[in-house]
């Protein structure tokens, strides 16, 4: 687990800088702005660092509803449908071309009465946690190979 973040307003995220032999290799980013704008955010550090586009040098973290929870995909310029936070990092950096990590998120087993909008904000019971936690370390021991780090 990561727990060194360091709160960086001028690119309105906490970072976490994953160093080896004194170079940084990964610069790990949770923007804090609203995730319709958070875009911006990976904007910012994209520009700062001069991190191109493509290749295996963006790699977008985020909950996905069409995805049961437990389960995960790694996947390369998939459509975000009508997830806003993707939407926003798509636009800021004008392209699509990046890895995507898609959580897993719906428990409703079926049960479509809540609305995604609202589900996403509800909080996750203890059960819920524990297979999501497992899933995102399942999800970046695959990525580890995928990016080979």
């Amino acid at each position: 687990m990561i727990d060194d973040w360091k709160k960086e307003d001028s690119f309105q995220s906490d970072l976490s800088f994953i160093r080896d032999d004194g170079h940084t290799d990964v610069i790990l980013q949770k923007p804090f702005t609203f995730m319709n704008k958070s875009g911006e955010a990976v904007s910012k550090l994209m520009k700062k660092f001069k991190i191109p586009i493509g290749g295996n040098n963006i790699v977008l973290v985020h909950d996905d509803l069409d995805i049961e929870l437990g389960k995960y995909k790694i996947q390369r310029a998939r459509s975000p449908r009508d997830h806003k936070g993707v939407l926003s990092v798509e636009k800021s950096l004008g392209s699509s071309d990046f890895l995507r990590v898609r959580i897993g998120v719906d428990s409703r087993a079926g049960d479509r009465t809540i609305r995604g909008e609202d589900y996403v904000l509800m909080k996750l019971s203890k059960e819920e946690k524990e297979i999501l936690d497992e899933s995102i370390e399942a999800a970046v021991k695959d990525l580890r190979e995928v990016i080979q780090y």
